[in-house]
């Protein structure tokens, strides 16, 4: 029984009775992947000792079609079951396994593996730990998640180059094993497994029951999920159900295969335009001890315009308490209303699981959740035992008044502050399933953050439908828990800020094909904040954590061409990218932002709306999608509106340095204004010629708050 699918540059081939699968490339000397697909399982039958089983296909008991198949699982003395899988030209998926126990009492998972096997005897004298008679299976050139590691930021590694690690895909980052990671873009729930000749992408097509990791040991590779059900009790019931546990997809370039595992998942309808908000977070002050809230609305109001003044952490008397910290923000109230006095939409930062004092909620330990030991389990953004100022209760949801709990603190926050967002934050900071887990089994794994943002999420719809929940996954199976997604602060870039950034906007892309509300964010260097606000004006939305104390002057030309994105960037949410010179990530080369653009679909038509040019590059002078746009310096070009950068009736141009742009234009322009803080005024350094405007500008202009340029047709 072989199964074969492929799109001609890739062949995919499965052989489940020796559980043998390759993806290869006609013509190439050695496969893009190799591996088993069938669940091992490390579990614990009652009061017997921890067995490895690996599931094995009776192809006489099994159906075949042309596009699905139900396999015969059997799993020795421990029962059998059913694997259903479907594939196609560009993916293979299991769609769900189901297993009948063959014992009442059912046995408790440790862990399931997808692309695991039991070692030989041979190969287990050179495995360098006997403690588990199995190894990961899955072998390709190298690997890549998206941010795996940071300082510099880092997605692509050969496949040597981590050793022994466990690289988590989910919400328990720190807790598994590897350094804390800012938010973005977790979870992904997926890995890729590849190198020169294509890219295998191995993720869920639901939310794990688990906690998911990609487990590295030497050079072999596996999808862990993580039970411990020998610490917690295995759920009742003679049938264990997993629904889309593995999806596969493959191509040339691991973006693309990222983006093909993207595409199988459950398409929501893209985010309402209300929910593409710029944000201005109070984080770049707070964090360094000035929490002078009244002076950051003014200071974000007069320098960006934003939709939205996010309160951010630690605002709070208490961790979780979402009440204002009385010597931090004595007049929170008064400065919230000034915030709306001014124009601005208020965002409220909230942890989703964590609690400093559940006494004083009015909770119990009942409502916690608890160690092995009975304890109230403590954590913080580390997992670090030793940050002892930093440790905070975890609500159980399995606990109806837990589940109260976060329902009414919702609404109170919004019934006092009205806020337009809420910024639900530390999902990724949770304690995994070594230390504790929830009560109720449907609560376990990567169920858990998810169902605490959904908690918080259906609370605040509830009274007020359009209200933003800002979040920092990519995934798309989190879309209906979360309606923009950040880039974060950039803190783990360190002093890399801009190639960090260039790196996070490659990934963040992903979103845009599904219609995801995008907030670019920004690092803490206001000298690394022209790269930003150029990628930014490709992803969508510009957000700001940076101090307002860290800048020179109110006339600071980087400030004012801030305000220009503010005020210009494209409020759509659908697009998708133009990469032009820009790299995507290989092994050879980390993600990397040059020149690129954005593309949306007006009237039918791709069209490119918006573009951040730096330097010029031989290899784009024949771009069909640029018309023949040449350019010196640095340039972010936005359409207004409706329409094309050179067809929109109104087309935005911020230089970030000296230099000229030609530009082709349906019509002459029937105007072009430079657009200062103080006001705007012609500008008459342009000239039209053959179809084109050229606009050239000195660097002593650059001196000048200038917001930027708008060209206009006639009217």
């Amino acid at each position: 029984m072989l199964l074969t699918t492929g799109n001609g540059l890739f062949i995919f081939t499965w052989d489940p009775g020796s559980d043998h699968g390759r993806l290869t490339v006609p013509g190439a000397t050695y496969p893009v992947w190799t591996g088993s697909l069938l669940p091992l399982f490390w579990l614990t039958p009652a009061g017997g000792s921890p067995q490895a089983v690996k599931a094995t296909v009776d192809p006489g008991r099994s159906q075949v079609h042309a596009r699905n198949a139900e396999l015969d699982l059997g799993l020795g003395e421990f029962g059998r079951g059913c694997l259903r899988i479907s594939w196609a030209e560009d993916f293979f998926r299991f769609d769900s396994i189901a297993i009948t126990w063959a014992n009442p009492t059912p046995p408790a998972i440790s862990a399931l593996y997808f692309g695991s096997s039991l070692l030989t005897t041979e190969e287990r004298a050179a495995a360098p730990s006997l403690e588990q008679p199995f190894w990961p299976d899955w072998r390709a050139e190298g690997f890549s998640t998206p941010s795996a590691k940071t300082n510099p930021m880092q997605s692509f590694f050969r496949s040597w180059d981590f050793g022994h690690a466990v690289l988590p895909l989910g919400s328990f980052g720190p807790a598994m094993g590897t350094p804390y990671a800012a938010a973005f873009p977790r979870p992904t729930y997926a890995a890729c497994l590849g190198g020169e000749n294509g890219w295998l992408c191995a993720g869920a097509g639901a939310v794990p029951d688990g906690a998911l990791s990609f487990r590295v040991r030497a050079r072999s590779a596996t999808l862990e999920r993580l039970y411990r059900e020998e610490y917690w009790g295995a759920p009742a019931g003679e049938t264990r159900r997993w629904e889309a546990p593995l999806c596969l997809t493959w191509d040339r370039v691991a973006w693309n295969a990222v983006r093909n595992y993207f595409r199988l998942l459950p398409d929501g309808a893209p985010k309402s335009l209300v929910h593409q908000k710029s944000f201005w977070g109070t984080w770049g002050n707070f964090r360094l001890g000035q929490f002078d809230l009244r002076a950051a609305i003014d200071f974000a109001a007069d320098t960006a315009e934003p939709d939205v003044l996010c309160v951010d952490d630690p605002w709070e008397s208490g961790k979780g308490s979402c009440r204002p910290h009385p010597g931090k923000l004595p007049q929170c109230q008064a400065d919230i209303a000034h915030a709306h006095a001014r124009g601005l939409g208020v965002g409220i930062w909230m942890p989703t699981g964590w609690l400093a004092d559940y006494a004083a909620e009015g909770l119990t330990e009942d409502d916690l959740l608890l160690s092995r030991d009975g304890v109230p389990i403590r954590s913080n953004w580390a997992i670090d035992p030793r940050e002892t100022d930093q440790r905070f209760y975890c609500l159980d949801p399995s606990s109806a008044a837990a589940r109260l709990f976060l329902r009414e603190r919702t609404h109170r926050v919004i019934r006092e502050y009205q806020p337009t967002l809420l910024k639900v934050d530390f999902a990724y900071g949770l304690p995994g399933p070594d230390a504790c887990m929830p009560r109720d089994p449907h609560y376990r794994g990567e169920q858990l953050a998810w169902n605490y943002q959904r908690l918080i999420a259906a609370a605040a719809h509830e009274l007020n439908p359009d209200i933003t929940i800002l979040g920092y996954s990519l995934q798309p199976l989190w879309d209906d828990v979360q309606d923009e997604c950040a880039l974060d602060d950039l803190g783990d870039a360190g002093m890399h800020e801009a190639a960090g950034h260039g790196h996070w906007s490659v990934w963040a892309a992903l979103a845009g094909e599904r219609g995801l509300a995008l907030m670019g964010s920004s690092g803490y260097l206001w000298a690394a904040d022209d790269e930003v606000m150029l990628n930014t004006a490709v992803l969508g939305a510009p957000g700001m954590n940076l101090s307002s104390q860290e800048i020179d002057g109110a006339t600071s030309p980087r400030r004012a061409r801030r305000r220009g994105l503010f005020r210009w960037f494209r409020r759509t949410t659908q697009w998708s990218p133009l990469w032009l010179d820009s790299e995507p990530g290989t092994l050879r080369a980390e993600p990397c932002i040059r020149n690129w653009g954005r593309l949306e679909t007006i009237g039918g038509e791709a069209v490119l709306t918006a573009l951040a040019l730096r330097e010029p590059a031989d290899a784009l002078r024949h771009e069909p999608a640029l018309r023949g746009l040449r350019w010196q310096g640095r340039w972010a070009v936005l359409a207004q509106g409706s329409g094309s950068i050179f067809t929109a009736p109104v087309t935005a141009l911020i230089p970030f340095a000296a230099g000229a742009i030609s530009l082709a234009r349906a019509r002459r322009p029937g105007s072009v204004h430079a657009v200062f803080v103080s006001g705007a005024c012609a500008y008459h350094d342009w000239d039209w010629q053959d179809g084109c405007l050229r606009i050239t500008v000195e660097e002593s202009f650059l001196h000048h708050p200038l917001l930027g340029f708008l060209i206009r047709d006639a009217l």
